[in-house]
């Protein structure tokens, strides 16, 4: 299943590619994204996405973080940073509202988790955050 508000990442002058890769297995990845919003009630929701991840991936898991969903967002990332077996990352959004995001995703071979946030201004002034959990996992072979 695909996400159906993805979280776009706008890379045109953003950062290059990692000098040291992430440590993952290419192949098929299934990620989920948890959320939660504080201000309006809103119930906690999931989404999930397949992606096949390649060594292009893991210099640069662009591919992954813009498979991550938020409606109405238009996110340009700041800051991108490979450590060890951890990707980071800053953006600025905006669309229909503004703000700014953030947070690690943490890989092993086989898997991955990690959390960010995204904190929005609607039209009125009010800050809101989304809190983002995301676990991701290797279920085998790309499909040729």
């Amino acid at each position: 299943m695909e996400f159906l508000l993805p979280f776009v990442l706008s890379l045109a002058a953003g950062p290059r590619a990692a000098a040291t890769p992430l440590p993952f297995r290419f192949g098929l990845w299934e990620l989920v994204a948890a959320f939660e919003m504080t201000g309006p009630a809103m119930a906690p929701a999931a989404s999930e996405a397949t992606l096949c991840l390649d060594a292009s991936d893991a210099k640069n898991p662009r591919r992954l973080l813009a498979a991550i969903p938020f409606p109405a967002l238009r996110c340009e990332l700041e800051d991108f940073r490979i450590a060890g077996r951890a990707v980071s990352w800053r953006a600025a959004c905006g669309g229909r509202y503004h703000g700014s995001a953030g947070g690690e995703l943490a890989f092993s071979a086989e898997s991955a988790r990690g959390r960010f946030l995204v904190r929005v201004e609607d039209g009125r002034g009010a800050a809101h955050d989304v809190r983002y959990r995301i676990e991701a996992k290797r279920s085998g072979a790309c499909a040729p």
